[in-house]
């Protein structure tokens, strides 16, 4: 028996569904095949559809202008443009454009809204900081610092002291004093 496989058992991409090769990329690459077309064309006819682009694209691609030139006559003309008018009077163009302009705004307005509801969560938060600050009890928080730390705050002149707090970090610095040993004894 043979390890061989056929081309045709090695490639997975030839055995998957059209509905899923359809979303497989042509290129590796953002800036070649149909997609970057779209996008370049796009920039330059920003009112344009997908539908209007493919049937450009189709028009060049098979060369329509020359095969009307050669094979139809003016009754086909004539049919052709009485379809349009017959497709342009039914309003089905117009309503698709304005249900494409209408979700246009709604992602518009999605987005902004997304943006002021960001912007205002930073204010909020912001102001609350700002009260925060200003609620925090100066002489309190001194307070805490000297009573969790007091060997290691030397305050500083512009920093306001509670009344009395020099004099309860001078105490404990006394009472340490007396309970160290001395390291001679120790060792």
């Amino acid at each position: 028996m043979s390890s061989k496989r056929s081309k045709a058992q090695k490639a997975h991409i030839s055995q998957l569904a059209a509905s899923i090769k359809i979303f497989i990329p042509v290129t590796n690459d953002a800036n070649e095949g149909a997609l970057s077309s779209w996008r370049v064309w796009l920039w330059y006819h920003p009112s344009s559809t997908a539908a209007g682009f493919s049937n450009k694209v189709c028009l060049e691609w098979n060369n329509t202008e020359s095969f009307i030139e050669k094979h139809c006559n003016e009754a086909d003309h004539k049919y052709v443009m009485r379809t349009v008018r017959a497709q342009g009077a039914s309003g089905e163009n117009s309503r698709f454009h304005q249900e494409l302009l209408e979700a246009q705004c709604e992602h518009i307005h999605a987005y902004w809204q997304k943006q002021q509801e960001a912007e205002a969560k930073k204010q909020r938060e912001k102001e609350r900081l700002i009260t925060l600050w200003n609620e925090i009890d100066v002489q309190a928080l001194m307070q805490l610092i000297l009573n969790s730390n007091q060997q290691q705050i030397i305050p500083e002149e512009n920093i306001p002291l509670p009344e009395g707090a020099t004099d309860f970090v001078e105490a404990e610095i006394e009472e340490q004093d007396e309970l160290d040993i001395d390291e001679e004894e120790f060792y």
